[in-house]
């Protein structure tokens, strides 16, 4: 502050005291601001924003200083105070006054929007008046470009600064507290109250001041955003507008009218119908006097009348190369965060510039690109260097346009009053150089003395002579008095000037391979035919006709020349002596051919020009000489109305991008991205191919801080992702190619784009495109399959990338008891990014590649710390763990639908059941999800564990599969399909974990509710499937033989409705029928086993309490299963249902009935017999299940006919079995056929049953 004298005190705020100050030996008098550094990020927004502005309109910002203790801002000195000021002394004002201040406020808003700036925070106590009484827009803090988020950018700076600072000094409300933007919400839009701040969320605030100016009350009051967004729903802005009365007297009725409509207009509640600044400062409230026509003006003389005064004070001004070369130097000090205050005033001083034009050194460059550029090694940066080397798109040819003009030349033939000695001339045989000096001697007096008709013959004669020998051409050149005759004439204004550049035209075309241009006397005389053209064409944009296409077309082609010359290779100690063929004023003038006004194809041709002139030379002025020809190409595209023109345009704009990266990002600057964006989004669809091709050059790698602020910023803008997504589905596939090709660009840039491109549906566009082209592996590469591949190899590049860094952060997190502050700021940076996986694996095309083994193995290991025991889930917050939940999953239901990468991948599996039985226990919504999964899992470890092919063990808290089996009995009574998942997960639990299931399932409530269900499957109609895992599930259950289980079970009377169950079923299919027979053989067998256990016991000898134990087990089961033997008639009656894959035809063939069927069958019958006899099985011998029983012995095996044998011979041991037996005849005839079997052992049963039916 050494440079300034600081006087009184003149304002003071919560965070900020303003004094009156004069510059040292100056006398302008400045406002100082002392400003805490709890404000820093405002202050450094604030400066950002200030010095890009210079307008009457808004404050002036000279400079700022940092102390120990306070930020200082020195601004322009208002001293009329502020419109709040007023406001609270007057209430409200006329409608005169509104309209003057009004008109200063929209100039400075339009001065801001132009640059694509908006305010942020527009309210009276932020607009200053000066002496005059002109206001002024003050205090950017909140100003932002439409493409930024400002909290973000406030973040930036305190992410920056507080790196430096220990954590226990950010006390809070001490000078090292950060505060967030302070705004006044009453002015805010609804939009903005939200968070969305747009341009036109100034537009509202603006009708929001106006109409607190004239009414003297404020549109809504209120201290929360809620208070004021429920008065606007219920108090619309239309309705206060319409019940607004003219407190005026002096105002007219048209104008207070106008002054309503106005408001309208700016109050809509739908921010994209509110206007532009432009159109408000066209609407008729302003009066006749059209004010953004004034506003343009002012301007325009403003930097004439600073133009000027600086040609008067002959101001010296460095070059430009030494002013570049400082302020890359100060940008890469800026980016390396190195101090770099002396580095600062260093440049400063060097460039003559006071210290009032520097900027912030300070997080500048860090708020200009929110998001930190993207790390790229070599090889990213080469395959992106050749990309368009491999596939160029352009349309630049100079071949194919010196080719047009040499036609367009040939048609000269008129001779008929050429001299006589002239049309003798041959110049095939002529050696002699005093000859050559001869014949241009006489062309020269021909030139000069000829009337016209023999002039043109002489012209015409030269345009047909020059193309048949080169060395003409080439001597032509050489001869300085025809040039300068030549230049002569077509400077001259006379209807011969066209022939005369066509003459030019033709010897340059003619001799171009042969000049010789380190000859003196050609390039003297080729540099002043170039004059005389440029001087020609000059004279002629006053007018329109064919020579001025003759003329513009001559300098084109003799421009393509000099471009040729410029781009061959020279070794490096030649290069500094290229010539300079080409005067600087026939670029200019090339250039103000595409002006707005000039014919269409006077723009057509200069736009071909550049394009093929910038395509030739490395070194073309077009392009390394500013943006004038850059932005004139657009001005001309977007203005005219021609599809051609357009075309033209672009396509010579893209070559000069292309040729120079440093001016797509200048010529992006000057346009603004929104302008740009919207133009490219209504453009012909050749045009926006070539727009993309800007777009492509912005993301190429580029040293200079500059280049990579723009490529951030277009990452940034605003509806970017959803415009090249649009674009990528368009018809033309040269458009969706290139978009594509940016879409790849961008993603190195920026990898974090590739979340919002997902959510934008790009896995949609891409699998579309995929087929278009026959597949991502189509024999055929295409441009549009080059494009389409890099974009996807380009994304499933990053998934590991993303995957493998936040695996990386979940384990140091996990590895401490309690994660740090920057562990879990970290996480929340890093997290998100896996939210991409669910589009990625559910796609064709991303998923084949992307399924490796190095991803799966992170996956697990983000799944296996997922499922453990941590304190990150708390800390991090729903927002962020449960989409990484989310995108885990995705993987696992992916592979799930590919059992071959599971079988493949134990790892996988040992992973995922861990984490989906804790999904399952701590989320509801999507429950049905993941039981599903973990059955189809559990399945495949089944699977593997049957064939002796698993691989370790899987790890699962017995707590926590203790609680899945206590969710089993909600899940199983809930609607379908979820009790059948849950079945499933009930069977191959029982397989996984055996021990487990065991000692969890009998006081889980599983075994009540399995009975409940099937009491259920006879008063409702079930679906056969969920019986069919319900009969499977009971058979596991019995065959474990756990008393206890048993003991429950029949406790709930499981036998009874068993029986009810199988019984009432009609029309069952045949893989329920053998599911209930291994039931019922199960139920049998269990208690066989007990029996067999009591009786082992006895035989051994054991213990007295043994004895007593599984005696009473045995006999308790007897006599509580002797109902069994009512499933005889099922059983006996269904065995000969055959399977689905049966044929009609097929029926009564024995051999399809099945064997599984039949054996279970004989098995239960003999088995249920043994155990209760022929007293409590009296059913069996009816005659309708003693046909049944033939049919058995007669399809059955050898095995199945004994068994079937004995249970017959146990039979006739009573009484009135036997009596029924001997009755059925067909028996006794089964009987007798067996005793001649050639099977001994049943030949011997069958006799001994014959013989004691006797």
């Amino acid at each position: 502050m050494e440079n300034y004298i600081i006087y009184e005190e003149i304002g003071k705020g919560e965070a900020t005291t303003v004094y009156k100050g004069r510059r040292k030996e100056t006398i302008n008098f400045v406002a100082v601001l002392s400003i805490q550094k709890s404000r820093r990020a405002a202050v450094t927004n604030w400066v950002r924003i200030a010095h890009q502005i210079t307008d009457d309109y808004v404050v002036h910002f000279h400079e700022w200083y940092e102390t120990t203790n306070h930020l200082w801002l020195v601004l322009e000195l208002c001293t009329g105070g502020s419109l709040q000021d007023i406001l609270d002394q007057d209430e409200r004002l006329p409608l005169s006054e509104i309209k003057k201040m009004a008109l200063d406020l929209c100039r400075g808003i339009h001065q801001l929007h132009k640059n694509d700036i908006c305010v942020g925070d527009l309210s009276p106590s932020r607009l200053l008046l000066d002496g005059p009484g002109v206001v002024k827009i003050n205090n950017l803090s909140c100003a932002h470009f439409e493409s930024e988020e400002i909290e973000a950018i406030y973040q930036s700076v305190v992410d920056e600064v507080t790196q430096g600072i220990e954590a226990d000094s950010l006390d809070e409300g001490g000078e090292n507290a950060f505060t967030n933007p302070v705004r006044n919400i009453a002015y805010h839009s609804p939009q903005a109250l939200v968070g969305h701040v747009t341009l036109s969320a100034d537009i509202w605030s603006l009708g929001s001041i106006l109409y607190r100016m004239f009414t003297g009350t404020l549109m809504y009051k209120g201290d929360e955003i809620d208070d004021v967004l429920m008065q606007i729903k219920k108090d619309s802005p239309k309705s206060k507008i319409d019940a607004m009365k003219n407190l005026d007297e002096n105002a007219k009725p048209e104008e207070f009218k106008n002054f309503k409509d106005l408001l309208h207009s700016l109050l809509e509640y739908e921010f994209e119908k509110r206007p532009t600044i432009e159109t408000v400062l066209d609407h008729p409230f302003w009066g006749s006097k059209n004010p953004q026509e004034t506003t343009i003006r002012d301007e325009e003389d403003a930097e004439k009348t600073l133009t000027q005064s600086m040609m008067d004070r002959s101001i010296e001004v460095q070059p430009e190369n030494t002013l570049r070369r400082q302020k890359t130097e100060l940008l890469k000090s800026i980016n390396s965060r190195r101090p770099s205050k002396s580095l600062v005033s260093t440049s400063v001083v060097d460039m003559g510039l006071q210290e009032s034009t520097s900027v912030p050194t300070q997080s500048l460059t860090r708020i200009s690109a929110i998001s930190s550029s993207h790390n790229l090694d070599e090889t990213e940066i080469s395959i992106m260097e050749n990309i368009p080397a491999k596939k160029r798109t352009l349309s630049a040819d100079p071949e194919s346009f010196l080719s047009k003009q040499r036609k367009s030349n040939s048609a000269i033939t008129d001779t008929k009053f050429l001299p006589e000695d002239i049309s003798k001339f041959e110049f095939e045989n002529i050696s002699d150089e005093n000859q050559w000096k001869a014949i241009f001697h006489r062309i020269h007096e021909s030139i000069q003395e000829s009337s016209s008709k023999v002039l043109i013959s002489i012209l015409n004669w030269l345009g047909v002579e020059l193309p048949k020998s080169t060395e003409f051409s080439r001597r032509f050149w050489l001869e300085t008095p025809i040039i300068c005759a030549f230049s002569k004439n077509i400077r001259q204004s006379n209807e011969n000037r066209g022939r005369f550049a066509k003459v030019f035209a033709i010897a340059a075309i003619s001799a171009e391979n042969r000049l010789d241009f380190e000859d003196s006397s050609t390039e003297k005389n080729f540099k002043d035919a170039l004059l005389a053209l440029a001087d020609s064409l000059r004279e002629q944009f006053s007018r329109n006709g064919k020579q001025k296409l003759q003329l513009l077309s001559t300098l084109g082609q003799m421009l393509l020349i000099t471009a040729k010359i410029e781009s061959i290779e020279r070794p490096h100690s030649e290069s500094a002596a290229i010539p300079v063929l080409c005067p600087p004023p026939c670029y200019s003038l090339v250039t103000r051919c595409l002006s707005v006004g000039e014919e269409s194809q006077v723009q057509s041709i200069a736009a071909q020009i550049i394009e093929n002139h910038v395509f030739l030379s490395p070194r073309s002025r077009f392009c390394h000489s500013g943006t004038e020809a850059g932005l004139q190409l657009w001005s001309m595209a977007t203005r005219s109305s021609s599809d051609t023109i357009k075309t033209a345009g672009f396509s010579a704009l893209a070559q000069v991008c292309s040729r120079t990266p440093l001016q797509a990002n200048s010529i992006l600057e000057k346009i603004g991205l929104p302008k740009f964006f919207d133009t490219l989004y209504a453009a012909p669809q050749k045009c926006q191919a070539l727009m993309m091709t800007i777009i492509g050059v912005v993301f190429l790698p580029n040293p200079r801080a500059s280049s990579r602020a723009m490529a951030n910023r277009v990452c940034q803008h605003r509806d970017i992702h959803s415009k090249l997504i649009r674009l990528a589905d368009s018809p033309s596939w040269l458009v969706r190619a290139k978009s594509f090709l940016c879409i790849s660009l961008m993603l190195q840039n920026q990898p974090d784009n590739l979340q919002n491109m997902c959510k934008m549906k790009l896995v949609a566009v891409v699998e579309r495109e995929a087929k278009r082209i026959g597949g991502v592996d189509a024999t055929e590469k295409t441009f549009s399959h080059f494009c389409l591949t890099n974009l996807i190899e380009q994304a499933n590049a990053l998934i590991p990338v993303i995957v493998s860094y936040c695996t990386d952060a979940l384990e140091d997190a996990a590895a401490r008891k309690h994660p740090s502050t920057g562990q879990l700021k970290s996480l929340r940076e890093k997290l998100p990014g896996l939210s991409i996986l669910p589009h990625l694996m559910s796609s064709s095309v991303f998923r084949p590649s992307l399924i490796k083994e190095e991803f799966l193995e992170n996956i697990c290991r983000l799944a296996t710390l997922c499922s453990g025991e941590n304190r990150i889930e708390s800390s991090l917050g729903d927002d962020i763990w449960k989409p990484l939940l989310d995108s885990i999953i995705s993987v696992f239901e992916v592979t799930c639908a590919r059992p071959e990468l599971l079988s493949s991948n134990h790892s996988v599996i040992q992973a995922a059941i861990p984490m989906l039985i804790m999904m399952i226990l701590t989320e509801d919504n999507s429950k049905m999800l993941y039981i599903k999964l973990l059955s189809e899992i559990l399945a495949i470890r089944s699977d593997l564990i049957d064939h002796g092919e698993s691989e370790g063990d899987v790890e699962v808290n017995y707590d926590k599969l203790e609680r899945l089996f206590d969710s089993f009995p909600q899940m199983l009574l809930s609607d379908s399909p979820l009790p059948l998942l849950t079945l499933k997960c009930l069977h191959h639990l029982a397989i996984i974990f055996p021990e487990d299931f065991l000692k969890i399932l009998p006081r889980s409530g599983v075994l009540e509710v399995l009975v409940t269900l099937t009491e259920i499957q006879m008063t409702e109609k079930a679906e056969q499937s969920l019986q069919k895992a319900l009969m499977s599930i009971l058979t596991q259950i019995w065959n474990l033989n756990s008393e206890a289980i048993v003991r429950t079970l029949l406790d709930n009377d499981i036998l009874e409705h068993t029986i009810k169950f199988v019984t009432s079923l009609e029309d069952s299919d045949y893989d329920l029928v053998l599911e209930i027979y291994r039931t019922c053989r199960a139920m049998v067998q269990a208690v066989s086993e007990f029996v067999k256990v009591a009786l082992k016991a006895k035989s051994q000898n054991a213990p007295a309490q043994v004895l007593r134990s599984t005696g009473k087990m045995a006999d308790f089961l007897l006599h509580r299963c002797a109902s069994l033997e009512g499933l005889i008639p099922f059983i006996l009656q269904n065995f000969e249902i055959l399977p689905v894959t049966s044929s009609i035809e097929t029926v009564k063939d024995d051999k399809q009935r099945s064997s599984e069927l039949v054996s279970l069958a004989c098995s239960t019958v003999s088995l249920t017999l043994h155990m209760w006899g022929a007293d409590s099985c009296q059913n069996l011998y009816n005659s309708e299940n003693l046909d049944q029983l033939v049919v058995l012995i007669e399809i059955g095996n050898s095995r199945n006919q004994r068994l079937i044998l004995k249970l017959l011979r146990k039979s006739i041991q009573n009484k009135s079995a036997k009596a029924k037996i001997v009755a059925h005849s067909k028996t006794v005839a089964q009987i007798k056929a067996l005793s001649a079997s050639s099977t001994q052992d049943i030949q011997l049963l069958a006799s001994d049953i014959l013989q004691n039916l006797s």
